[in-house]
């Protein structure tokens, strides 16, 4: 019958100096995020790997145990990663996590070890790039077409023209640069201009000024696609969209004023929201050299989107059609923000990477990114970037951009 040498069958080692294993036990599992809903039931979503932990039970011992072990001891205190060979699951780069030498006179010339090694790299499944592929055409169009009013009489509508009509030269505005022979820059640059000569003429129809806002929009979904468009236009391009928003007609206290100042913000809105989609999609095909380009992009298109939001007025004299209408174009507008935050970060990631931070002492969302940015925009992508639910009490370990 054959015969084991028990030391040889159980060796392991971490960082070279040897060990010998009575168990491994190897511990994982998925990341998860649980909402509870206020009128019952809940939803398990899940966020990616753990990281893999290797719990080890060994010993060592003999005539020279003491020095053995403060070697042993030395191998856990160095810092950073080092190999572990384990007798069940073989080579493994990690870190030790926790450690236990533990010694009795009853046990006398041996060492007990409890060791907690993780491993320093965790391999994530690996996922295709992200796309950003929201769609928020159809509920802005039907926003639209609920809000918007053509009988408020003919010199308000003359007012609203005007204002839809210097609108649309400031979109033109970003590609008169395009001094280009393609057809789909010259037919854009021939539909913008349509539109501001004949507005006064279509405005008469709403369904015509959604024929033309969808018309020009399938244009500009061509002619953002270029090479022509690079990171200096991107910015230029999502700033002139932020201003639009920030220069629409303020609330006056002349009734009919505001009138002709709803429509024309009921259209613009429609049109930002649609060149927002289209220009993040376009984010895509253009390459940052660093961060901060990228982030002047990403800050305007984030203000876009608080300003649409804010637009979005429900009250107690909004029938239960409109309601629903807004809620749907709302609900759009938070799937936007979400997915654009996860594209960015990835996006963002090539130039600055997502690393660790311990946050040994619980804080808030607000407290954190002011402390680490000193900008308290950066909360969603904190939350985002990290799968959390509750904003108030957040510790642990962090997957944090940098400034």
């Amino acid at each position: 019958m054959a015969t084991f040498n028990l030391e040889e069958l159980n060796k392991s080692s971490f960082r070279g100096v040897v060990f010998y294993t009575e168990t491994t036990g190897l511990g994982s599992g998925k990341r998860t995020t649980e909402h509870d809903f206020i009128n019952g039931g809940n939803i398990t979503e899940e966020n990616g790997l753990k990281n893999k932990t290797f719990t080890i039970k060994g010993y060592i011992g003999g005539d020279n145990y003491l020095a053995h072990k403060e070697k042993l001891i030395e191998a856990f205190d160095i810092p950073g990663a080092g190999t572990l060979v384990d007798k069940f699951y073989g080579t493994k780069e990690v870190i030790v996590d926790t450690y236990t030498v533990s010694e009795s006179i009853k046990r006398f010339g041996y060492a007990d070890l409890s060791i907690t090694f993780k491993l320093e790299e965790n391999k994530a499944i690996i996922e295709k790039d992200i796309v950003f592929t929201v769609d928020v055409r159809d509920e802005s169009i039907a926003n639209f077409e609920d809000e918007f009013s053509n009988e408020i009489g003919e010199s308000l509508l003359d007012e609203t023209a005007n204002s839809i009509a210097e609108m649309w030269g400031k979109v033109e505005d970003t590609i008169k640069f395009l001094e280009d022979t393609r057809d789909t820059i010259q037919n854009i640059k021939s539909k913008i201009g349509k539109t501001i000569s004949t507005i006064k003429i279509a405005i008469l129809s709403v369904e015509s000024l959604t024929t033309e806002i969808l018309s020009i929009l399938t244009s500009f979904d061509a002619v953002l696609d270029t090479d022509l468009y690079g990171a200096k236009e991107q910015k230029n391009f999502t700033n002139t969209l932020k201003s639009m928003l920030e220069d629409r007609p303020a609330p006056s206290q002349n009734h009919a004023v505001n009138l002709a100042n709803k429509q024309s913000r009921e259209y613009t809105n429609t049109v930002v929201a649609n060149l927002t989609q289209i220009s993040i999609q376009n984010l895509e095909n253009i390459e940052f050299d660093i961060g901060g380009d990228l982030g002047d992009a990403k800050e305007d298109i984030l203000v876009i989107l608080d300003l649409l939001e804010e637009d979005l007025i429900i009250d107690s004299t909004t029938k239960i059609e409109s309601i629903i209408i807004k809620q749907n174009l709302l609900n759009k507008y938070h799937e936007m923000r979400s997915e654009f935050i996860k594209f960015y970060t990835q996006k963002y990631s090539g130039l600055q990477i997502l690393k660790d931070r311990d946050v040994s002492i619980t804080t808030d969302a607000m407290s954190l990114t002011m402390e680490l940015y000193n900008d308290i925009d950066r909360i969603e992508e904190v939350l985002q970037n990290n799968n959390i639910v509750d904003p108030i009490f957040i510790n642990g370990n962090l997957q944090l951009l940098d400034m």
